[in-house]
């Protein structure tokens, strides 16, 4: 692993730039022949969680080709839980219960 491909993974799924994320994460393997470990999975799926892409966060986690990590796992759960407290926030009960229940 690089640690520069993984900061900058990180740099920008906490700057909220899912789609720039997804594509230096695919640049990295197809470029510059980077196999992508567990790291670059987890901040891949928190920057698309991050952006309230949890579907699609959601099937990377479903078909990483290295085993899930209880990073990855909790990068895309962590999301589900605050999507749901902001429905509840607004009053939007059902879809609050709706992104609990496929958090479990």
């Amino acid at each position: 692993m690089l640690t520069g491909d993984v900061e900058v993974l990180k740099a920008c799924s906490h700057g909220g730039l899912a789609d720039e994320t997804l594509d230096y994460f695919d640049r990295m393997h197809k470029v510059y022949n980077v196999e992508a470990d567990a790291f670059h999975y987890s901040c891949l799926v928190d920057a698309l969680s991050r952006a309230g892409r949890l579907y699609d966060a959601y099937k990377v986690n479903k078909e990483m080709t290295v085993k899930p990590t209880a990073k990855t796992r909790r990068a895309l759960l962590a999301n589900y839980v605050l999507l749901a407290r902001i429905y509840a926030s607004v009053g939007r009960y059902e879809e609050a219960e709706r992104m609990r229940m496929k958090g479990q």
